[in-house]
Parts: C-alpha cells; sequence; structure tokens
C-alpha cells in the first residue's frame, strides 16, 4: 500500500517529519535522524562496555535516542514521527534478567 499526499497540509507534515533510526549492535549504539526521503540529518553513536551490566547498556541506548528525539526538534524544528530498530540478533547481554533466563518477544 502506497500512501499519497495531496493536500498542502500534507506535503508540509512531510516536510517537518523525521524517522529516528536506531542500531543496536554488539560493540556499539548508534541513533539517526532520518527525511521521509531516506537522508541522514542526525547522528549519535556511543560505544558499548562489555565490562557493565544491562543497566548501563540500556542507559547508554536511551540516552541518544533521547538525545535524537530532542535534537529532532531543537535543531532542526522537527517531528519524529516514528522509529526503527535493527539489531543482529538477540540481544542477550541486555534482555537477561536477574536470575540468568532470557525473555524474548516474537512476531510471527
Amino acid at each position: 500500500m502506497n500512501a499519497t499526499f495531496t493536500s498542502d497540509a500534507a506535503d508540509s507534515s512531510a516536510e517537518s517529519s523525521l524517522i529516528c533510526a536506531v542500531d543496536i549492535g554488539g560493540s556499539k549504539f548508534e541513533a539517526g535522524l532520518v527525511t521521509l526521503k531516506g537522508e541522514l540529518v542526525d547522528r549519535a553513536r556511543v560505544e558499548v562496555d562489555p565490562d557493565v551490566g544491562p543497566q548501563s547498556h540500556f542507559a547508554a541506548l536511551a540516552g541518544i535516542v533521547t538525545e535524537q528525539m530532542d535534537r529532532a526538534s531543537s535543531h532542526h524544528g522537527k517531528i519524529v514521527r516514528a522509529i526503527g530498530i535493527g539489531e543482529q540478533g538477540i540481544a542477550v547481554d541486555v534482555i537477561r534478567s536477574g536470575n540468568g533466563t532470557v525473555r524474548l518477544s516474537r512476531v510471527e
């Protein structure tokens, strides 16, 4: 299904919109702001410290996402309309609970 904008109001909404793209990697986390045309307009990166626990990893990830969300309006005058998240596989260290079990969410 393709969306088609037909009014000036819709066009201005598209022009004022960004997507926050998040990459959860094994050695780094990245977040960036992308226009609806796919142009990268801002980005942040933080290295993953393997010697800290999952709470620190989550705080680092949440920090760069929050930073990008804030920069969307403060530096670019735009609104984040969606967030996309990519990761290489199961983020075991991030989702491992205190008792050593791994919780997964699966969409089928």
